[in-house]
């Protein structure tokens, strides 16, 4: 008995994409994945979709579009065109600035989902959402075939990300993962007099099912080839794929704990998926790898659970981006999914002040400095500031987003020039007529 789920990250490039395009890509990643097996079968039960740079930084952060540019990708997977007899809602979302996390059940599974809660973090510059992560956790039910009553999953979690950029800032990428794992909580939709510290959710449990997935940006640590004489990038044959993977940064992250502690991630066999010289129009472009970058797989997926993974791989077809977004297929067991997390890892967890919650609910005493832990004592003015500092939302992070905003739609934007170059004709034309008189 299990749950099967379908994991997508893109990085959009700041684009308005076309839902056919998006719908025909799931559909044909699915079709690949589940050759011979029986379409009832492979249908996902649940589908997240990682986000990033949903849109332009003016039109999210001045004037509010960002609707503009999810509705395509929500068209895409509700509109009942995904699949001939299979359809899907909107569940949760939960964002970060440009960085969006969206959850959809299929409507004719017998998985039910419930208790939907959420939190963000931003630690882009200054705080703002221009880098983030939004995160959901939902409980799962679904009747058993070989007994009474129904199999439960407590506290599925589902993370979409967006790292620091640029080669590097390896040690900023991993401080990223920290700043997830230290302040996302999660809150039950109570008002704030009635919540107590014990509500509070931590990020880490003692048996954990998460996916945290998204562009984290991690690259491949070789020389940036001179521009001039860079040859033009081919996607690798697979030994190229495996010689290349042993300078990535992020798998050096995981192997030496300094970020992702715990998490795992399925073979990679396909190419890098960053950074394209162009927005790919059609899928012919993806061999025009930029000459300023060296390509790497910056756009990943990555587990804390037991899951059966049926595919891992890039989506060429989706275009309008210099990335190519990934995806991944899993099946979930209701029983032995969850990861026990061992003892010398909780420890681990703690030194680097980061909380894992026990069974019974409150942080776990692994002798530990308890200045590096949350403790239950908690005072319900500590709650209040937690939360507002966990969800990155607070009124002068906004004011800060929304000045970016105004400076984006003035010096990036054709009509923000034009606004720009009238106030400045203004300002010399005043000048002018206030010294002539």
């Amino acid at each position: 008995m299990s749950v099967r789920i379908l994991l997508f990250t893109y990085n959009c490039g700041q684009e308005r994409h076309l839902a056919d395009n998006i719908r025909d890509g799931l559909r044909s990643f699915l079709s690949k994945s589940t050759r011979g097996f029986e379409a009832t079968t492979i249908y996902p039960d649940l589908i997240f979709l990682s986000l990033q740079e949903i849109g332009s930084i003016s039109d999210c952060f001045l004037w509010g579009n960002t609707s503009y540019y999810l509705e395509p990708f929500i068209e895409a997977v509700t509109d009942g065109a995904l699949f001939d007899d299979s359809s899907y809602a909107l569940v949760e979302n939960s964002y970060a600035g440009l960085t969006f996390g969206l959850l959809f059940r299929r409507i004719e599974s017998d998985v039910t989902v419930s208790n939907a809660r959420k939190s963000s973090i931003s630690f882009g510059y200054l705080e703002t959402g221009l880098k983030g992560a939004g995160s959901i956790r939902v409980d799962l039910k679904k009747p058993s075939d070989v007994s009474p009553g129904e199999l439960s999953m407590d506290g599925l979690t589902f993370i979409a990300a967006h790292f620091a950029a640029n080669e590097g800032f390896k040690t900023v990428r991993d401080d990223n993962f920290f700043s997830i794992a230290r302040k996302t909580a999660f809150f039950p939709k109570k008002k704030l007099h009635e919540m107590k510290f014990s509500d509070r959710e931590f990020l880490y449990r003692e048996n954990s099912n998460i996916f945290i997935l998204g562009d984290l940006n991690y690259r491949v640590a070789l020389e940036r080839p001179p521009i001039d004489s860079a040859p033009k990038w081919q996607p690798p044959e697979k030994t190229f794929v495996e010689s290349w993977l042993k300078k990535d940064e992020l798998k050096k992250s995981i192997a030496n704990s300094d970020a992702f502690i715990g998490f795992e991630e399925a073979p990679i066999t396909f190419a890098p998926t960053y950074k394209f010289s162009n927005t790919r129009s059609n899928d012919r472009d993806v061999k025009d790898y930029s000459k300023k970058r060296v390509p790497s797989w910056t756009d990943r997926v990555l587990y804390l659970c037991v899951p059966n993974t049926i595919s891992y791989d890039s989506i060429p077809s989706i275009v309008g981006s210099d990335h190519i977004p990934v995806a991944s297929l899993v099946s979930l067991p209701f029983v032995g999914s969850s990861k026990k997390l061992t003892h010398s890892t909780m420890e681990n967890l703690i030194e680097k002040n980061v909380a894992v919650q026990n069974e019974s609910g409150g942080p776990f005493d692994l002798d530990v400095d308890e200045d590096v832990q949350v403790t239950s004592d908690t005072s319900l003015a500590q709650i209040r500031l937690q939360d507002l500092h966990i969800s990155a939302r607070k009124r002068s992070i906004l004011v800060l987003e929304v000045l970016i905003g105004i400076i984006f739609f003035l010096f990036y934007t054709k009509a923000g020039n034009i606004v720009l170059a009238s106030i400045i004709i203004g300002v010399i034309g005043r000048a002018y007529w206030m010294h002539s008189v």
